[in-house]
């Protein structure tokens, strides 16, 4: 994971492959959501792919299902 420090922060991002291993997918899976506009929010670096730490934590979250409590 490549981490950015600007002016008082701190920015993590993954590559598509490191967050195609992080989620268990295959890298051509997120290609795909990106032409589709699906999945997690992702930045073009120089040509290159990126998913910011805080939204892809933040996508997760979004796509949660349940609340872990049984019935």
């Amino acid at each position: 994971m490549l981490r950015l420090c600007g002016h008082n922060s701190r920015v993590e991002l993954y590559t598509q492959e490191e967050l195609a291993q992080y989620l268990k997918l295959h890298p051509a899976t997120l290609a795909r959501w990106r032409l589709a506009s699906r999945g997690p929010a992702w930045i073009e670096v120089g040509g290159q792919f990126r998913y910011r730490r805080e939204d892809v934590e933040s996508w997760l979250a979004e796509h949660t299902k349940g609340n872990g409590e049984s019935a």
